[in-house]
């Protein structure tokens, strides 16, 4: 018999050190912690710490399936084990508060699932508002509802990496299930983001990645692929926030060009790509 009726999940890339010690943290909130290595080749070492405690599994690939087959096998499993839903954390979300804390406000969250009847809550480390009625959030802190995921078609199958988030809320509007957000800025940490690169335009921080044009491939192509699934179903709203965020993230990576031929300008603030350009 579980101690929750929820257990986390995490996919792993080349984890290191870090990484390891905050899934160490979070097993010490006496939470069911399953986790998919999809490091290519990995020699399971790096877990070893991880096995001595009983509330943790391992599933290793031995190869880089993509986050999407990955998320799928941790709901599988998770079902498999008698789990009524997975919180999905990237490797490198981290917690800024202590363990009971931690499982404290989660087992408040789990509850909304039967409250509310919600398919999914977005646990963001930030603040974020709806745009035209469509709820829609990152990967880094996604709360499943497994019932709703094992009756209903929503993961992607031939999804790699990117549009994932896209793809589970066109699906999720589809078949007119709920979703939620819950801020987790006390909460969380998604330390990444001290690698993105913000611009300050009057004062105020716009941030944005730098990707590589394969990335950008996979974006725009699954996008293309989402539009036409969405015209089909009629979803205006889905259409115009996917937009929105295609022509952004065309605008931050033309700045990127921009960057990089003129090597550097006052309003872009990232130190380690201005200590990168100036090499």
């Amino acid at each position: 018999m579980h101690t929750n009726n929820f257990c986390i999940g995490v996919v792993t890339f080349f984890p290191n050190e870090s990484t390891i010690d905050n899934l160490t943290k979070l097993l010490k909130s006496n939470i069911d912690l399953i986790i998919v290595d999809n490091t290519p080749n990995s020699n399971k070492i790096i877990f070893n710490s991880l096995k001595l405690k009983n509330n943790f599994e391992l599933i290793n690939n031995q190869k880089n399936i993509g986050l999407s087959f990955a998320i799928k096998q941790l709901l599988d499993k998770a079902f498999q084990k008698g789990f009524g839903s997975l919180l999905y954390l990237d490797q490198d979300t981290l917690l800024r508060v202590n363990e009971i804390s931690f499982r404290k406000k989660l087992i408040k969250i789990n509850n909304n699932f039967y409250k509310d009847n919600y398919a999914v809550q977005y646990l963001l480390p930030f603040k974020l508002t709806p745009q035209y009625n469509v709820i829609i959030g990152p990967n880094s802190g996604t709360f499943f509802n497994l019932k709703y995921f094992k009756q209903y078609d929503v993961l992607p199958k031939n999804f790699f990496v990117e549009m994932i988030d896209f793809y589970i809320c066109l699906y999720l509007r589809k078949f007119k299930l709920k979703a939620n957000y819950i801020c987790m800025e006390s909460i969380f940490d998604h330390s990444n983001m001290d690698s993105m690169t913000f611009s300050l335009v009057f004062r105020k921080k716009y941030y944005f990645r730098i990707y590589s044009f394969k990335r950008l491939f996979e974006i725009f192509s699954k996008s293309l692929f989402l539009i036409n699934k969405a015209l089909c179903l009629r979803d205006l709203n889905f259409i115009l926030v996917l937009l929105n965020y295609d022509i952004k993230l065309f605008i931050s990576q033309l700045l990127t060009l921009i960057i990089f031929s003129f090597r550097n300008l006052p309003f872009i603030r990232n130190t380690n790509l201005i200590r990168k350009l100036k090499k």
